[in-house]
C-alpha cells in the first residue's frame, strides 16, 4: 500500500509542479530531492554508498540514461496526457522488459508471454488514439503533435524498463547502494537543468508540495520501500503494485486534477493487465 502510494502518486505530484515550474524543473528536481533522500537512507542505514571505480560506472550509466533521463521526460508528458493514461503506459513496463531481455539479453521468451504481450501492445495502441487528455492542456495541439506526448511516455516507460535489464547485465550490487549511488550520478544531468530552469520566484504552496513530493515521496521513499519488499517478498509479489497504481493514479487525477477517465482508457487499461497476468512466469 505504502508503495502504491508512492508510485501512484508520481503522476499527481508532478502534474501539480508543472502548473508552477518549467517541466525541466520539476524532472530535475525530482533526480535532486530524490537523491538526497536516499543518500541520507543509505549512509545513515550503513548500506553506503557504492565503492570503486566499476562499481560507480555501472551506477553512473543507470542513474544518469535509464533514471534522469525517463524522469526530465514525464513532467513534460503530464502536459499534454492525463495521469491516468500515463500510469496505463508505465504499467506495461514489466510487457517492454520481456521484448528488451529478448533483443539484449537474448532472453527464451514462450508464446504465451509473446501472446500477452501483443494483447498488452493493442492496450497502449489504444491509448496512442485518445489524443491529448490531460486536464492541464490549455489548447489542443497540431494534428501531429497529438502523437508525440504518448511517443515520449512510451519511451520514458521503455528507458525505466532498459533500467532493469542493465541491472540485470551488471555485478550484484545491494539494491538500496545502487539506487542511491544511481540517484546521485544522475545530478550530472539533473542539477544544471535544475539551475537552469529553476523558477526566479518562489512558488505557491502547491506548487512546493508537488515538487517535494515527486522528489522525496515518489522517488526517494518509492525506491527504497521497493527495494525492501524485492528483498524480504521478491519480485513477483512486489510487481502487484504494477495493477494498482494505475486505478489509484487515476483516483488522484478525477479528484485533484478534475480529469475524467474515459472507455478507451478502460479497455486499455483491461488489455495491459490481461496481457501481464499472462505474461508472468
Amino acid at each position: 500500500m505504502t508503495l502504491t502510494f508512492c508510485l501512484g502518486s508520481t503522476f499527481l505530484f508532478a502534474s501539480l509542479a508543472v502548473q508552477e515550474m518549467h517541466p525541466l524543473a520539476v524532472g530535475a528536481g525530482r533526480v535532486v530531492l530524490g537523491s538526497i533522500f536516499l543518500a541520507v537512507i543509505a549512509i545513515t542505514s550503513g548500506k553506503g554508498l557504492v565503492t570503486g571505480p566499476k562499481q560507480w560506472r555501472a551506477a553512473s550509466i543507470y542513474g544518469v540514461i535509464f533514471i534522469a533521463l525517463p524522469f526530465l521526460l514525464l513532467p513534460w508528458v503530464l502536459l499534454y496526457i492525463s495521469t491516468t493514461t500515463a500510469a496505463i503506459y508505465y504499467a506495461a513496463i514489466p510487457l517492454l522488459v520481456l521484448v528488451l531481455s529478448r533483443l539484449i539479453l537474448k532472453t527464451y521468451i514462450s508464446w504465451r508471454r509473446w501472446l500477452g504481450f501483443m494483447i498488452g501492445a493493442i492496450g497502449l495502441v489504444i491509448l496512442v488514439g485518445v489524443g491529448t487528455d490531460s486536464a492541464l492542456a490549455s489548447k489542443a495541439p497540431a494534428p501531429l503533435f497529438t502523437f508525440l506526448p504518448h511517443l515520449a511516455c512510451i519511451f520514458s516507460a521503455m528507458m525505466l524498463a532498459g533500467g532493469g535489464i542493465f541491472v540485470q547485465s551488471i555485478e550484484r550490487i545491494q539494491p538500496l547502494s545502487l539506487a542511491a549511488s544511481a540517484l546521485i550520478a544522475g545530478n550530472i544531468l539533473a542539477l544544471p537543468i535544475f539551475l537552469l530552469f529553476a523558477p526566479t520566484t518562489l512558488p505557491s504552496l502547491t506548487g512546493i508540495i508537488g515538487l517535494f513530493g515527486v522528489g522525496f515521496l515518489a522517488s526517494g521513499l518509492g525506491t527504497l520501500v521497493r527495494s525492501i519488499l524485492i528483498q524480504r517478498e521478491g519480485a513477483i509479489f512486489t510487481s502487484i503494485n504494477g495493477y494498482i497504481a494505475p486505478i489509484y493514479a487515476s483516483f488522484l487525477g478525477i479528484l485533484f486534477l478534475g480529469e475524467i477517465v474515459t472507455l478507451s482508457n478502460i479497455i486499455a487499461y483491461g488489455l495491459v493487465v490481461a496481457g501481464l497476468l499472462i505474461a508472468r512466469p
